[in-house]
């Protein structure tokens, strides 16, 4: 399951920020929070599976955000990208952790997309330790791509 929200407006994903944490050690955790009912921003929940057409028209939203739904637990399947891509305006934002045990599995389709310019990739965060260091972990990494 998925929440797509709507965050605004956004000109530039700043990356550096994030960076700036994961060299002092920090594990950032990208989450909108907010609520502003002028705008309508997060006042709906919407659920769907990712893989499957959501329920929102073409060019719906400035920016995707996801955490914590590219793990080798529940991986969705490659095209998912697309229907993400789908539901993103042009200049819009894709913001995912992908965990480096599924890189492989999705390398071919992120180059695909890249190659046949559906996004552009803006940034890929350095490793990050999302588990305690006491288990074995091959990292995340955070990926920005604009549409």
């Amino acid at each position: 399951q998925m929440d797509l929200g709507f965050v605004g407006q956004p000109t530039k994903i700043n990356c550096k920020i994030i960076n700036e944490n994961i060299d002092k050690g920090f594990i950032p955790v990208i989450a909108p929070l907010g609520q502003d009912k002028e705008k309508n921003i997060y006042k709906e929940l919407h659920l769907g599976g990712l893989g499957e057409e959501l329920k929102f028209p073409k060019d719906t939203f400035e920016a995707v955000i996801s955490v914590g739904l590219f793990t080798p637990e529940h991986p969705p399947p490659t095209n998912c990208f697309d229907e993400l891509i789908r539901v993103t305006k042009s200049g819009g934002y894709i913001v995912f952790l992908l965990h480096n045990g599924l890189i492989d599995e999705f390398k071919v389709k992120l180059e695909e997309l890249e190659k046949n310019a559906k996004w552009t990739l803006v940034e890929r965060s350095p490793i990050i330790r999302t588990v305690a260091k006491s288990k074995i972990h091959p990292g995340s990494r955070v990926h920005v791509y604009q549409v």
